[in-house]
């Protein structure tokens, strides 16, 4: 019974000591990437954002001066809304995304109920299709913003509660 006590402990250090090479050689591998990254840029942190894009290697942005900036700019380079994931403010990136490259799935990922309805809009506007503004939880406020930016007075009376306020503004301009 002691012998096979033993065996466990042999196996479980040699286990250790093999999980402890490979944390260690791990961190010591992105520790010699940081050096490279900034001894190859000297803290330029255009520098570093050009050699994340050329490489498009995303786990660099670990190293950038502005990490959001740094995603949201493979965002727009691989126009893939997928790195705004890795943003604080994702809205703001999901937003700017859709409406840049004229995304409407991009306007499902917005969490904020304003900026998402705004979204739709954008979308919307963009596309010029009043038809999205149903997506939007404020549908009537969508339609009401598309009828004033596209100056069509016979969108107002689609508009709910601000149907007297889109004709008095549309009568004005």
């Amino acid at each position: 019974m002691m012998e096979i006590n033993s065996r466990y402990n042999e196996v479980f250090l040699i286990l250790g000591i093999v999980i402890f090479l490979i944390l260690f050689f791990t961190s010591f591998d992105i520790q010699n990437k940081k050096s490279d990254v900034i001894d190859f840029c000297e803290s330029d942190n255009n520098c570093i954002l050009n050699l994340i894009n050329s490489n498009n290697n995303y786990s660099l942005c670990q190293f950038a001066e502005d990490s959001d900036e740094c995603f949201f700019t493979l965002a727009y380079n691989n126009q893939n809304d997928i790195f705004c994931e890795n943003i604080e403010d994702k809205d703001v990136c999901f937003l700017d995304f859709s409406k840049h490259f004229d995304d409407l799935d991009s306007c499902y990922s917005v969490v904020n109920e304003t900026m998402r309805n705004k979204c739709f809009f954008n979308i919307a506007f963009i596309r010029d299709k009043v038809s999205i503004c149903k997506d939007s939880t404020d549908r009537n406020y969508c339609i009401y913003s598309y009828a004033i930016g596209k100056k069509n007075i016979d969108l107002c009376k689609n508009t709910g509660k601000y149907e007297e306020k889109c004709i008095e503004k549309l009568k004005k301009s």
